[in-house]
């Protein structure tokens, strides 16, 4: 293994890389003479220094996925020890590579569990759109699910990186979601907001979940006919208070692991370090960035990205980069080309409600664009079927896969999509942003799924080939250690 996936597996046979203090050198034997001094002081700085920058590196990895891993190659070593279920030789003879073959068993069962999570998903969006499940709908959903089988980032679902862990973790709590909130107005709160929250613990863009229901809350305000008027205002209030409970809750993992981050750097781990050392705590004790800095408004986790992978915006943006550029092209193309072609439904689906005058200022031109914007927002929270005209069984065929991308409560999943391919193109590391998008958004594949329908032959064949071309790119040359997405 390397890169990432030797830095997962790292942590998960060893926790202790995330608190310098374990990474420190021992004391050098004391000297009486001047010289020997100054040398012992040159040796502890730059070994406290190297100490802090392991230290530091290893916290831009969240624990979520090196805790599973090692809880699975424990089990394993306790199957195989202990109760004989699982013969030694079955096993790596080291506890490390029983570590690989865990994180490998590990992303397989994710893997299927997102693929699980994403048709239950789907299905749910159409049935809510038609009123019921078809057997159209069911095709839809088997066309996604396929789809995403073979997603060009598809070998890093495998690998020990932490995309399949937080797919699973991610689009669970969807699946969860659509299913509970047309049964039970709180139900899905009790059983999605625990998935997303582990998903934040895994990966930083768990947050987008926290976006997700931001946008949810402020579409149930602007809603009016959720229930009769005289329930209205408490059931509105409340129902937006739990989703901004929800999406705080969401957000806490990233920052508990900032705050774990500041206090093994910091707090009581620079004063037990100073004094495992036999001495007074020191500017060295503790690294630069402690002083100058609060821990309620520092993040370490921003920190360690923009100085140890130069992370920030457009800083990327350099002549030797081209080739990332080119490889995250297609995914990141294909992202904005769905966001487009959302608004572009459903603005002709606004404009045939309420037609723009032919002759109108920018004034007014402006004035529907907010409109339409504020109907698509206050529609994303109703139940869409309550809104169309029942469809004939011979209609239904026709106009599911247009639920994919022109639903107007997929007004969410759209908004996230143009998030996360924005930050790969902006922020992050241009090259990520396959796995990034394809871990992240079931818009993506929904929209790649309405484009092979709408294409018919030439759409599909340009999704097998682009899924087909990535894959075979990606075990070639990950597995030999060579750059890739």
């Amino acid at each position: 293994t390397k890169w990432d996936a030797a830095r997962f597996l790292h942590l998960a046979v060893d926790p202790s890389r995330r608190d310098p203090e374990h990474l420190a050198c021992q004391p050098a034997e004391d000297s009486h003479s001047s010289d020997n001094h100054r040398d012992m002081d040159d040796r502890d700085s730059r070994c406290e220094a190297n100490a802090f920058r392991v230290s530091e590196e290893a916290h831009a990895f969240f624990p979520m996925f090196p805790m599973c891993v090692r809880f699975v190659a424990n089990v394993l070593d306790q199957f195989s020890d202990q109760y004989g279920c699982i013969p030694k030789h079955f096993l790596p003879p080291s506890y490390e590579g029983t570590t690989v073959l865990a994180a490998l068993l590990w992303n397989m069962t994710c893997f299927l569990l997102t693929t699980w999570a994403l048709n239950d998903a789907t299905q749910s969006i159409l049935a809510n759109h038609t009123g019921r499940n078809t057997n159209a709908t069911a095709t839809l959903a088997r066309r996604v699910t396929l789809i995403f089988i073979y997603n060009p980032a598809s070998v890093f679902f495998l690998t020990s990186y932490s995309e399949s862990t937080f797919a699973a973790l991610n689009f669970v709590g969807h699946a969860v979601y659509l299913r509970m909130r047309t049964r039970s107005r709180y139900a899905w709160w009790i059983l999605a907001v625990p998935f997303w929250m582990a998903a934040s613990y895994t990966r930083s863009n768990g947050s987008i979940n926290a976006v997700f229901l931001m946008l949810e809350a402020v579409a149930i305000l602007m809603s009016g006919t959720r229930y009769g008027a005289t329930r209205r205002t408490l059931h509105t209030s409340l129902d937006t208070m739990v989703h901004l409970l929800g999406a705080a809750l969401v957000m806490y993992p990233i920052r508990l692991h900032d705050v774990q981050g500041w206090n093994r750097h910091c707090g009581s781990m620079a004063a037990l370090q100073a004094n495992a050392q036999d001495r007074a705590p020191s500017q060295h004790s503790m690294p630069e960035w402690c002083t100058g800095n609060d821990i309620h408004s520092f993040s370490l986790y921003k920190h360690v990205q923009r100085e140890h992978w130069d992370v920030g915006a457009f800083r990327y943006y350099e002549w030797k980069q081209i080739p990332n550029f080119l490889l995250a092209a297609p995914v990141l193309i294909a992202s904005f080309l769905g966001v487009c072609l959302w608004i572009r439904q459903s603005m002709f689906q606004f404009h045939r409600i309420h037609p723009l005058p032919r002759t109108r200022s920018p004034l007014d031109a402006t004035r529907w664009g907010v409109s339409w914007g504020m109907q698509a927002l206050r529609l994303s929270d109703i139940q869409t079927r309550a809104n169309l005209p029942t469809k004939k069984d011979d209609d239904v065929a026709r106009d599911d896969d247009m639920a994919l991308i022109c639903m107007p409560a997929m007004l969410p999943y759209y908004a996230i999509l143009f998030a996360i391919a924005l930050v790969g193109l902006i922020i992050a590391h241009v090259q990520i942003s396959t796995r990034l998008i394809c871990s992240s958004s079931p818009a993506m594949f929904w929209c790649l799924a309405w484009l092979s329908l709408r294409q018919r032959i030439a759409g599909l064949r340009i999704i097998q080939c682009y899924c087909g071309l990535y894959i075979a790119l990606g075990i070639i040359l990950h597995v030999n250690f060579l750059p890739w997405t």
